[in-house]
């Protein structure tokens, strides 16, 4: 247990000096896997509407929507995240990572 300790501990002190960005990195992975998705769903909702109106809602969704998501959801992360204890931390974000590549693989991004 101890060599564990002694090998996770100082990559979690380095998590934890990026846990931001590394939340960040996150969350905008999560967001470009099931972008496509949440494009579809605006593209449906704005079907109806002339053209610059599709163009101004396409936008405005690029622009702010997928950054207002990422922020929110890379917060809750670190939040989440925070309070890990060192010997917790670099193995749930390592596992996060691994998972988000499963979605990516099964979304066909890989």
């Amino acid at each position: 247990m101890n060599v564990l300790a002694a090998t996770v501990t100082p990559v979690s002190d380095l998590i934890r000096t990026y846990l931001t960005t590394t939340c960040l990195a996150m969350a905008a992975t999560f967001v470009a896997i099931y972008s496509a998705i949440a494009n579809r769903i605006v593209r449906s909702a704005t079907r109806r509407l002339p053209f610059l109106g599709r163009f101004a809602v396409f936008v405005l969704w690029c622009a702010s929507g997928y950054g207002l998501v990422t922020i929110a959801l890379g917060t809750v992360a670190a939040r989440a995240l925070e309070p890990l204890d060192d010997l917790w931390l670099a193995p749930i974000v390592t596992g996060i990572f691994v998972v988000l590549g499963f979605l990516a693989e099964r979304e066909g991004h890989v």
